[in-house]
């Protein structure tokens, strides 16, 4: 099972490249998200903490939206799953890659329980939304699925 979800901030602003197949104009989306993993040194006992850096691509069009919006600093939540490629560095020795291509991102916090990815929105209703408190909820689900 290739499962991967992870939560982290926006280390820059994504990056978009276009490319043309046969007519048709397809959007790659690019995004490095640093995550903190925090852990207790055995030999001190203090609590310390090491970053880690991902790439995040996608062609879907629904998460090229989602990451149209994001800022260097954003917080993300990201779902999906492992991917590789394989290139070929300047000496000639292959190299493999590795990055998240997500099926979900939420940013910041769950707004209002919407599905950032089901419906297109614009860059200001966004934001707008992103600006608005949090509203309270009492419906925390207890139950752990597996």
């Amino acid at each position: 099972m290739n499962i991967v979800v992870v939560s982290g901030r926006v280390g820059a602003d994504p990056e978009f490249y276009i490319f043309d197949n046969n007519g048709k104009s397809n959007k790659l989306s690019k995004v490095r998200i640093a995550i903190n993993n925090f852990f207790k040194r055995h030999d001190t006992g203090e609590f310390d903490q090491k970053t880690v850096w991902l790439t995040v691509k996608s062609w879907k069009p629904s998460i090229v939206r989602v990451m149209e919006v994001l800022k260097k600093g954003d917080e993300i939540v990201v779902e999906g799953y492992l991917a590789s490629d394989i290139y070929e560095d300047k000496q000639g020795v292959k190299r493999e890659v590795f990055y998240v291509t997500p099926r979900k991102i939420i940013v910041g916090r769950v707004l209002s329980k919407k599905n950032l990815n089901e419906e297109p929105t614009s860059v200001e209703e966004f934001r707008q939304e992103l600006n608005k408190p949090a509203p309270p909820s009492d419906d925390f689900d207890d139950e752990v699925p597996f």
